[in-house]
């Protein structure tokens, strides 16, 4: 059921589909029931995050321990 859900758009430094593929594992086992994935043909290289609740310090933690830049496209 996606009733509730928030969604966030984050542009991001990630290129690599591997890179991405990456991420998305971590971040489905520290955010367990999120929908989560890359649009890497966007120019701004998007991640996309459903949930009930984002937990932004967690996602962008996840992406600069891994060099990588992220931030809330509003």
């Amino acid at each position: 059921m996606t009733d509730n859900l928030t969604i966030e758009i984050f542009k991001t430094t990630v290129r690599l589909h591997s890179d991405a593929a990456l991420i998305v594992g971590i971040l489905e086992k520290r955010i367990p029931g999120a929908q989560i994935n890359f649009d890497l043909a966007d120019i701004d290289c998007v991640l996309r995050i459903a949930h009930h609740e984002i937990p932004y310090y967690l996602i962008e933690e996840t992406l600069q321990s891994m060099g990588h830049k992220i931030e809330i496209i509003p």
